[in-house]
């Protein structure tokens, strides 16, 4: 596998920075129950949340929609009140997907590995505000499946792939080490380039 990683340094109008300590103060983490609490990416983040003292809620199972717009419906800015809440739970469906390219232009074949949506910065401009109302920042942490999905579909090809279509690649990297787990599952693959694309400073790893 092969790293490529693209570090935007805005300070925009509209972009609003966000610290280190800005991560940290306030954070609620919350993780569905049974499933996630043996994964690598979960027990990262109770480290996390030990060591800085951020509270975690762990739910039966996964709450749906509504639940997440009556918790936030009454801030007084529902979308960055949901920047503050880390929901860690299992995806579903394939973690690999073409980047959605449009129509009747040349697409560059890039695709995306979906490791959660909604992103740590508060930046007005982005379309997100409109699109993922109501809801916390959401990370899946299955990272098996992810493995088990190049070697089913894309073994035998190149694959461009960027962590993070809803997200920052990098935003939450400090907290779930997310990139040495990808990194570590790609090492397999010598057919896979792999962008991280972030507004952070969280490269350590």
């Amino acid at each position: 596998a092969k790293l490529q990683c693209n570090r935007t340094r805005t300070n925009g109008a509209g972009c609003r920075r966000v610290n280190r300590a800005q991560h940290v103060q306030q954070r609620r983490f919350a993780a569905t129950r049974g499933s996630p609490q043996n994964d690598k990416l979960t027990q990262n983040a109770i480290r996390f949340a030990k060591k800085n003292q951020v509270s975690v809620t762990e739910f039966a199972k996964s709450p749906d929609r509504g639940f997440w717009s009556d918790l936030f419906k009454d801030k007084d800015d529902p979308m960055t009140a949901g920047k503050k809440v880390l929901f860690l739970t299992h995806s579903k469906g394939n973690f690999i997907r073409p980047c959605p390219s449009t129509k009747l232009k040349l697409c560059c074949n890039l695709h995306n590995i979906d490791i959660g949506s909604n992103c740590p910065f508060d930046c007005t401009y982005c379309i997100l505000n409109s699109y993922l109302n109501f809801l916390p920042i959401t990370m899946y942490t299955n990272l098996d499946q992810l493995a088990q999905q190049i070697d089913a579909q894309y073994a035998d090809q190149f694959l461009r792939v960027s962590p993070g279509n809803l997200t920052d690649s990098l935003g939450l990297d400090h907290i779930l080490n997310y990139s040495t787990e990808v990194m570590r599952i790609a090492e397999r693959f010598p057919n896979v380039l792999i962008e991280f694309k972030t507004k952070s400073d969280f490269v350590d790893n």
